[in-house]
């Protein structure tokens, strides 16, 4: 009854006739689901019979061993020929050799870990030991609360999200997408030597026997299925030449391959709202039909998933190349995997729409935009580090350059980031060596501020480049509108929210996602606005998911108020508006002024009465106004990882003798900084994630409030790399991004000792 409720308030909202279609898809999706039940039931636990999976292919039955073999060579061939021309490349060892040594020792270190049984640099938590992987271990472990392992059970059946148990389910799917085996794939490439690839097949094949089909969380979304069916061919592609793997263990292999492939065209996602999801099954889909042309998918699916994912590329991306999703990771994780689509479409001669191409485009300068000077970048709504492929073992998970470059020579779009120096694994292995040696030159001049009004975000670089020196600050003002027909699900609290990156450190950060599944409150801390260096008004969070699992149904679109770039100066500007989600009846404005060559930083927060809600009439008369300041001198305090996580709140009084402070640009002259004042330290356990999914770090979590007969319990949180206690309240050292002094006799907490150049105390 509740979901039939539900349904109908939505029907509502929406009108008669689009009610009425959503009406008609809900039964449609209801009747396919009944029809996929069945068919998942009747094949369950068992592999095609050699007959059914030899005409599926488009072979001929084999009629004895020599055959069987002969068969199996030639799929071998055609995985080789048509994936990707790195294959065909018969010194490419030579080729990585000359690019990076450095790169040959990372894959080999490796790929020895990887036979050793070690996967913790992987997976954090997990129980190193010798032997195949644990494939349904539970993690993080806690065998005192827990079972050891998820159940072998139905995958129709299974609960992903146990919000009984602290065991987060995605840490476990990382093991069962197989990215890892291609370390073992390059290992051969790069070596021949034959442990690498039996050990790559060893392991494949432990994972088929004891996860029969559609049986157990590894087949629980078509999504795990289509990267773990990616991850194949390239495994495949790399090891299927070595002459030690036999004709049993391939026809095994490519069994199931074809089960994979037969099992996202039928579970595939479906709906009227879609997301990342769709796309990753469609390229899966793709990638099957274009390696294997003969075979009976290919011709009833190759061009349907193809033109499905070009249009579903232009649909949940904006003009400007913005996630439509909301999210930093979930944009680079859909531009790998059309980054890896286009270049076997590049490799097979298949065309590609030029709407899709443009788009690609776009979503290659947004994501050149967002990377920091290291080739990291900042996070915005949900991040859980996935990964469309991995093809490097040398840098950072969160480096992802090397993918853009592969994009950038597939569609001719200029770099907009200085070379790194040297070469990305990913530009040989998709690309070929001879493509990598024309790599296009970086523009002279690259902009110094870039909006993108739609989603609402500006990245801002002073100076210009990817030198140490440049600082990088993103402003989340927040969505102009949701993308039609996108899921939302993936927007976080961070509306308002400030990163800054700092010469080569954090300053203001996010802090990410590092839980998908275990207790509600676990994963619902990421998504809320403290967590985001934006501020609230009353408790209330101000922007959130559109879930019905968080509660939060709706999310209030942003409005641009002001953008101005000016030779030194930059400020942008964007208003939230009131909202369900923000009973307290006021509109929340922020602006950020960044100041070039001084890495000086001021962000001043308005609350203005919303007349229209009828909510707080004691405020509708008042203005409130607040500023942080951040002057950074060369020698701020950078992250020490000994350093434990503090949580700090301030109980904030407003005092009327405050000095007002004078920015000499733009309309923001004459606004006043409050007073902070009581401030004590409470301890958290949480602020942050490093580069490995699932494994937090800590960090500095500030809580600003404020208090006065106007503003309502306004707080603004800090979120940033740790810091000392003895740093956190020194009043001395001027150079700390925080500290305690005392002025007029009262002890303040401030942002910025001394007053910086363009600006003056009056």
């Amino acid at each position: 009854m509740n979901r039939i409720t539900r349904l109908i308030r939505v029907v509502r909202q929406m009108g008669p006739r689009a009610g009425i279609e959503l009406v008609q898809d809900r039964l449609q999706r209801t009747q396919r689901e009944a029809e996929v039940r069945q068919w998942l039931e009747k094949y369950a636990g068992r592999l095609p019979s050699e007959k059914t999976f030899f005409a599926a292919m488009g072979l001929d039955l084999p009629k004895n061993g020599r055959e069987r073999a002969l068969s199996l060579k030639k799929l071998d061939e055609t995985l080789r020929s048509r994936f990707m021309p790195s294959f065909l490349v018969p010194n490419i060892a030579d080729h990585v050799r000359d690019v990076s040594r450095a790169s040959l020792d990372a894959t080999l270190t490796r790929a020895e870990e990887i036979l050793a049984g070690v996967y913790s640099w992987l997976v954090p938590g997990y129980p190193d030991e010798a032997g195949t992987p644990k494939w349904f271990v539970r993690l993080p472990c806690s065998p005192e609360t827990v079972p050891d392992e998820w159940p072998l059970d139905p995958a129709w059946i299974l609960n992903e999200i146990d919000e009984n148990t602290p065991s987060d389910i995605r840490m476990t799917w990382e093991l069962g997408r197989h990215q890892f085996l291609v370390s073992l794939g390059r290992a051969w490439t790069l070596t021949r030597d034959a442990k690498y690839a039996t050990g790559a097949v060893r392991i494949l094949l432990d994972w088929i026997k004891k996860n029969p089909f559609s049986m157990g969380i590894h087949w629980l979304h078509a999504q795990e299925v289509a990267l773990r069916l990616k991850s194949w061919l390239w495994v495949w592609g790399f090891v299927s030449s070595c002459p030690e793997i036999q004709t049993d263990e391939r026809l095994l292999f490519y069994q199931s391959l074809w089960q994979h492939a037969e099992y996202v065209v039928k579970t595939r996602s479906r709906g009227r709202t879609t997301h990342n999801h769709m796309l990753t099954e469609w390229a899966g889909i793709a990638h099957f039909g274009l390696t294997f042309p003969h075979a009976r998918i290919a011709k009833e699916w190759k061009s349907k998933a193809i033109e499905r994912f070009e249009n579903e590329i232009t649909k949940q991306f904006w003009e400007d190349g913005a996630p439509g999703e909301g999210s930093s990771g979930y944009h680079l994780f859909v531009l790998e995997n059309s980054i890896e689509l286009g270049a076997q479409c590049r490799h097979v001669r298949q065309p590609v729409d030029d709407r899709a191409q443009t788009r690609v485009r776009a979503m290659l300068e947004f994501a050149s935009t967002l990377f920091r000077p290291d080739g990291t970048y900042p996070r915005i709504g949900d991040v859980d580090d996935g990964r469309g492929f991995r093809l490097s073992d040398l840098h950072s998970g969160q480096d992802r350059r090397g993918v853009v470059y592969v994009g950038n020579a597939l569609l001719r779009v200029p770099n907009r980031f200085a070379n790194p120096p040297r070469t990305y694994e990913e530009e040989i292995w998709m690309l070929g060596p001879n493509v990598v040696r024309k790599r296009h030159e970086p523009p002279k001049s690259r902009q110094s501020a870039r909006m993108y009004e739609r989603s609402g975000i500006a990245v801002i670089q002073f100076p210009p480049g990817d030198t140490p020196a440049t600082s990088h600050l993103v402003f989340c003002g927040g969505p102009e509108a949701i993308r039609s027909g996108v899921s939302a699900s993936h927007h976080h609290a961070d509306s308002l929210q400030v990163v800054w990156w700092r010469r080569g450190y954090p300053v203001l950060v996010d802090m990410g996602t590092p839980y998908y599944g275990g207790p509600l409150n676990r994963r619902t801390l990421p998504r809320r606005t403290r967590s985001h260096n934006a501020p609230t008004i009353g408790g209330h969070d101000r922007f959130d998911v559109t879930s019905q699992r968080f509660g939060v149904g709706r999310i209030p679109n942003s409005v641009m108020m002001d953008w101005e770039v000016a030779k030194d100066w930059c400020c942008v500007g964007f208003r939230v508006p009131a909202t369900t989600t923000h009973p307290t009846g006021i509109l929340l404005q922020r602006h950020v002024l960044c100041r070039a060559n001084t890495d000086y930083l001021v962000i001043v927060d308005r609350c203005i009465p919303d007349a229209s809600t009828g909510v707080n009439t004691q405020f509708q008369t008042q203005t409130d106004h607040l500023i942080q300041h951040f002057h950074l001198a060369p020698s701020v305090v950078t992250p020490r990882p000994e350093s434990y996580a503090a949580h700090v709140v301030f109980d904030v009084e407003w005092f009327s003798q405050a000095e007002p402070i004078v920015l000499e640009s733009g309309s923001s002259a004459g606004t006043v900084m409050p007073h902070i004042t009581n401030a004590h330290g409470l301890d958290s356990d949480f602020s942050g994630a490093d580069g490995s999914y699932g494994r937090p770090i800590a960090g500095t979590t500030v809580d600003l409030e404020w208090k006065s007969p106007y503003l309502p319990n306004l707080v603004w949180t800090y979120i940033g790399p740790p810091l000392s206690a003895p740093a956190l309240f020194k009043s001395t050292d001027k150079q700390q991004t925080l500290t305690l002094c005392r002025r007029n006799g009262m002890d303040i907490v401030e942002f910025v000792s001394g007053v910086p150049r363009g600006v003056k105390s009056v």
